[in-house]
């Protein structure tokens, strides 16, 4: 495809139509006015959304591992802790790591903090709230809350005296250079501290796209190599939990994104970052060096109108969001990421990602739908 051509025009298609592209023709504005707050896609604006009680964290978590089993306790986010077998904790223990993981009380780092005390592991769970229900429940789950960020440097040298290995995630809420100098500090710390570096990037970042949150990140991976720090690289393409940022739309049968329904995105679940995470952490010796796009599935905007209609019972009509609305709304920046989307898109070898990680079950986004409590992020 080219340069994506959006006018105001709304541009609708319905889930019961066969899968196509949008016509000519103009919806009528009853079809379609309805409010949206679009987001961008990318790993560090997933934010929580209702989970099917205790199915959730279960069937995820199973999914996302064949190597250990779950059972429910009182978690926020994600529901449930994974508990090993008798033998794999045996195991485990003879390699106990301590990981201090920032961002463990969101989607990306929660998953992974939940992951490595499932497997046994000590965590240093890092938490600008540590009276949140969520470090809350981290705490009782034996992790040690330390409360601070990416921007409190000594707090974070303190919490990496004695630790194995660090998992760092940056947020560009104060902008894509100080998201930079977050990451820099991160592969910094690690490096003083003699730990194993895991961060997580985005998906082709390293692919010169011009997205300013996209490039910030490639800033650290490049810092990352020019210090030798031991780290991982993994880069997350669009969350599938990013579904939650248009949960009022889906309520009222709208599926809408800045995308041309048939324009395909590779999407992740947050579960299966965590599950190569844990797996990288354990084996730093094998995945130094490394640099790992992460994607479970790839479908267009009408393929996944289509699967969420087939799994909720509901009819879903395409809304295609104009750029200049994704202009007015998010910035320049989510602009430049979208028509990037449109004109190139996610690039990421899937059949090798499962050969390297072979336990990782990666959803594709029917599976991961099928976890997802409708009833009450529909409501």
């Amino acid at each position: 495809m080219g340069d994506l051509r959006v006018s105001s025009h709304r541009r609708c298609t319905s889930a019961s139509q066969p899968l196509r592209a949008v016509g000519g023709g103009n919806a009528g504005a009853s079809d379609c006015q309805h409010p949206y707050f679009p987001r961008p896609d990318g790993p560090e604006r997933a934010s929580a959304g209702p989970l099917r009680g205790c199915t959730v964290g279960r069937d995820l978590h199973r999914r996302a591992t064949g190597l250990f089993r779950v059972v429910p306790v009182a978690v926020a986010t994600a529901g449930l802790i994974a508990v090993l077998t008798a033998k794999e904790s045996k195991q485990n223990m003879a390699q106990k790591l301590t990981v201090v993981v920032t961002g463990s009380t969101g989607k990306q780092g929660g998953a992974v903090a939940w992951g490595l005390l499932g497997r046994g592991h000590k965590v240093h769970a890092v938490t600008r709230d540590p009276n949140s229900s969520q470090a809350k429940s981290l705490a009782n789950a034996g992790a040690t809350l330390v409360t601070a960020s990416l921007d409190d440097s000594a707090a974070i040298k303190k919490a990496l005296e004695g630790a194995t290995s660090f998992f760092a995630m940056t947020m560009p809420s104060g902008g894509t250079d100080a998201e930079t100098k977050q990451g820099i500090f991160a592969a910094d710390a690690a490096k003083a501290a003699g730990v194993h570096l895991v961060f997580t990037s985005v998906g082709s970042a390293n692919r010169q796209t011009g997205i300013p949150h996209f490039d910030s990140k490639y800033e650290v991976e490049k810092h990352i190599a020019k210090i030798g720090v031991r780290a991982t690289i993994l880069a997350p393409v669009a969350f599938m939990e990013n579904l939650y940022f248009i949960k009022e739309q889906l309520a009222k049968g709208i599926y809408a994104s800045a995308l041309s329904p048939i324009r395909a995105l590779a999407q992740v679940a947050v579960a299966d970052i965590g599950a190569v995470a844990v797996r990288v952490l354990e084996d730093a010796g094998r995945f130094t060096g490394k640099r790992f796009d992460l994607a479970g599935h790839e479908l267009t905007g009408n393929d996944a109108m289509a699967i969420l209609s087939r799994v909720t019972g509901r009819p879903f009509s395409y809304y295609q969001v104009p750029l200049d609305v994704i202009l007015q709304r998010m910035g320049e920046d989510a602009v430049k990421m979208y028509e990037w989307f449109d004109r190139v898109g996610f690039a990421v070898d899937r059949a090798a990602l499962r050969r390297e990680f072979p336990d990782v079950a990666f959803h594709d986004f029917e599976s991961w739908a099928k976890t997802q409590d409708w009833n009450a992020l529909l409501s």
